[in-house]
């Protein structure tokens, strides 16, 4: 995306969070290894179809990891919008350089 953007574009980044609240991050957490699978098993007759999200999600570096690789970049005006607790987050950035 920061390769493609002109100058002065915006990056818009909406993905599944990782809450930094301790306790909120254990009960989403809990919520998708025991609920989500049986989500999977309800809409698509698989427990699996979605209960890789969870280890995805421990994995990935999440809202401050895009956050900090925004920065990294050079991107201005960087910040991030957290839904649900951090649950979801949108992350925001203008890449540097003329309009």
């Amino acid at each position: 995306m920061f390769r493609v953007a002109r100058a002065g574009g915006r990056l818009l980044v909406l993905d599944f969070g990782r809450p930094d609240n301790r306790l909120w991050r254990s009960l989403y957490f809990a919520y998708l290894r025991l609920i989500v699978p049986v989500y999977g098993k309800l809409f698509c007759g698989n427990w699996s179809a979605y209960a890789y999200i969870l280890d995805s999600l421990k994995a990935y570096p999440a809202q401050r990891g895009v956050e900090r690789a925004m920065r990294e970049m050079g991107c201005r005006e960087v910040r991030v919008i957290n839904f649900f607790g951090g649950a979801m987050s949108i992350n925001f950035g203008v890449k540097q350089g003329r309009s």
